[in-house]
C-alpha cells in the first residue's frame, strides 16, 4: 500500500477509543462494549467509544465529587468563568491547528 493510500486511509478511518477520561486521566473502561458515533447530518460512523460500565460512573462519580469536594469549590465564581474561558479558548485553538478533510 503506497504511503499516500495509507495515510488517506488513516485519515478517513474511524477513531477507537477505549477509555474513559476520568479524574483528569484516559483510563481503561473496566468493559469491552464501546458505542459507535454517528454523524447525524451523514449517518456516517465518526468512531467508537468505551461504553461506560456502573463501576465506570461509580468512579467518575467518586472523581468528581474528590474534585469539587477539593480546591475547586473554594473558587470564586469569577475564578471559575476565567478557567472555563481558558479552556474554551484553548478547544478553540485546537480546532483551528486541526487539520480539515
Amino acid at each position: 500500500m503506497s504511503s499516500a493510500l495509507l495515510e488517506d486511509v488513516l485519515a478517513t478511518a474511524p477513531a477507537v477509543r477505549k477509555q474513559l477520561f476520568i479524574g483528569g486521566d484516559w483510563v481503561p473502561s473496566s468493559g469491552d462494549d464501546v458505542i459507535t458515533s454517528i454523524n447525524p447530518s451523514t449517518g456516517a460512523t465518526i468512531g467508537y467509544i468505551a461504553a461506560g460500565t456502573s463501576a465506570d460512573v461509580d468512579r467518575a462519580v467518586a472523581a468528581a465529587r474528590a474534585a469539587f469536594e477539593g480546591s475547586y469549590s473554594r473558587l470564586t465564581s469569577a475564578d471559575r468563568a476565567r478557567i472555563m474561558l481558558h479552556l474554551a479558548a484553548t478547544d478553540r485553538r485546537r480546532q483551528r491547528a486541526r487539520p480539515t478533510s
